[in-house]
């Protein structure tokens, strides 16, 4: 295994030249590619080409609505998400998460269960001001 890698780079006094790090970084490949494998399981589209001033326009609006239903300040976060799809297609997008909690998606995961009645109120007017307008 990769355990008796690190042992062996460094009993062997390479760490001190030059080229260990290249040399060892060509030996751990040698022993990963044996077994790892490796693919593609999905793939996030990036922006594409968005209109600015409709982008930024969405943005303004969702924040006013956090702020006036939520009462809080918006943390602004790069993050991925679904909206990744739209955003690829030039179409203006975004993600509003309005609960309070942490540690998204791993096994630490929590929300506050008070704030989740507060962002149903945010999630339902962001839909009427936003797309019943």
């Amino acid at each position: 295994g990769l355990g008796g890698l690190g042992a062996h780079l460094l009993g062997r006094g390479e760490h001190a030249q030059a080229g260990c790090l290249l040399q060892g970084s060509e030996i751990v490949r040698s022993h990963v590619r044996d077994i790892l494998e490796v693919r593609t399981l999905g793939e996030r589209p990036g922006e594409g080409a968005i209109d600015p001033v409709r982008q930024n326009a969405l943005l303004k609006a969702c924040e006013q609505v956090v702020e006036e239903t939520l009462g809080e300040k918006v943390l602004w976060g790069p993050s991925s998400t679904d909206a990744n799809v739209p955003l690829s297609l030039g179409i203006p997008a975004t993600t509003v998460g309005a609960i309070r909690g942490a540690g998204a998606h791993t096994r630490e995961e929590w929300i506050d269960v008070e704030s989740l009645a507060p962002g149903v109120d945010c999630a339902l007017e962001l839909m009427e001001r936003l797309v019943c307008a």
